[in-house]
C-alpha cells in the first residue's frame, strides 16, 4: 500500500465526528462526550473497536480515564503551558494536520457511489468473496465405543422429524464433552477446523443425517448429526452490498486524492536540501 492511500485512508477513517456527541461526565464544567469516549476506545483497540464495542465492564474505566485526562489538561493550562514557545509550536503545526483533516472530509463527502460503481469493485475484488465448505453440526463424545454405539441404536429408532431434538437430549445427558449442556452443537466449522477423522465423519453426511458407527479420534468416540451443510464458495453481492459500497467509495477517494497530488506537485517548487 502506498504513502498516498495511506494518508487518504488514515484522514478517513478519523473524519466521522458527530455534531450531536452526548455528554458522559463534566469535570469543573467542562463536558467529556461520547465522541472523546470513542477516541480513546479506538488509541487503545489500534482501531479495531469504538465505543459502542467495548464490553460494558470496561466502559466505566474508560470515562474515568477521560475524566482524569481532562483533569490533567485543566491543570496544565491553569499553569500557563500556554505562553510556552513549544506549546506554541505545537499548537501551529496541528493546525495544519487540523486543516487537512477537515478538507479530506470534505471531498469524502463530495463522493458519490452507484450500483454500478458497488459491483464494479466487488468484480474486482472477487478473488476475496470467498467463504470454505461448511457444516453446522453437534456431536456426543463418549469414552467407549460400545457406550456410543448403545446411543446410536436408540437414536436410529427415531423419526427424521425429531431426530435433531431427541439427540440434543441425548447429548446434555451423556455427552462428555464441553458442549453437552448446548446440546452438543458445535456451530459452523471448515474441514480444517476439527481433526481429520472427525471432520472426514461431519462432511460425508447429508443434512439431517448421523453417524450410524462411533468415530474414533483422540478424544474418545463420537456420535455426529449435521443440521446444516454450506458449499461455500463465492459471497453473493448482496451478502457485501454495504461493504462493497464503503469499498467503492474509498477507491473513488484515493484517485481523487492521487489525482490532487499530482496536480499540486507539478505546480509547486519543490527543493529537497542535501545534509
Amino acid at each position: 500500500m502506498n504513502k498516498r492511500l495511506l494518508l487518504a485512508l488514515a484522514a478517513a477513517s478519523t473524519l466521522s465526528t458527530s455534531l450531536f456527541a452526548g455528554v458522559v461526565a463534566t469535570v469543573n464544567g467542562q463536558e467529556v462526550t461520547t465522541e472523546d469516549i470513542d477516541l480513546i476506545a479506538r488509541q487503545m483497540t489500534q482501531g479495531q473497536k469504538s465505543y459502542d464495542d467495548i464490553p460494558a465492564e470496561y466502559k466505566q474505566k474508560i470515562i474515568e480515564g477521560a475524566v482524569t485526562k481532562q483533569l490533567l489538561i485543566q491543570n496544565a493550562l491553569k499553569s500557563g503551558v500556554e505562553k510556552d514557545p513549544d506549546f506554541k509550536r505545537a499548537l501551529e503545526a496541528a493546525k495544519g494536520d487540523i486543516a487537512l483533516q477537515v478538507w479530506q472530509k470534505n471531498q469524502l463527502d463530495t463522493i458519490s457511489v452507484t450500483d454500478k460503481d458497488a459491483k464494479a469493485f466487488y468484480q474486482d475484488n472477487l478473488q476475496t468473496m470467498t467463504r470454505p465448505e461448511q457444516v453446522q453440526a453437534s456431536h456426543i463424545l463418549l469414552e467407549t465405543e460400545s457406550a456410543a454405539q448403545k446411543i446410536i441404536d436408540e437414536l436410529k429408532k427415531v423419526s427424521k422429524a425429531d431426530l435433531a431434538a431427541k439427540f440434543a437430549e441425548a447429548a446434555k445427558k451423556h455427552s462428555t464433552g464441553p458442549s453437552a449442556p448446548r446440546g452438543g452443537d458445535l456451530g459452523k466449522f471448515g474441514r480444517k477446523q476439527m481433526v481429520k477423522e472427525f471432520s472426514d465423519a461431519a462432511f460425508s453426511l447429508k443434512e439431517g443425517e448421523m453417524t450410524m458407527k462411533p468415530v474414533k479420534t483422540n478424544f474418545g468416540y463420537h456420535i455426529i448429526y449435521v443440521a446444516e451443510k454450506d458449499k461455500g464458495g463465492t459471497v453473493p453481492f448482496e451478502e457485501v452490498k454495504d461493504q462493497m459500497f464503503e469499498g467503492a467509495k474509498m477507491q473513488k477517494f484515493k484517485a481523487s486524492i492521487d489525482a490532487k497530488i499530482t496536480e499540486l506537485t507539478k505546480q509547486a517548487k519543490i527543493n529537497y536540501i542535501n545534509k
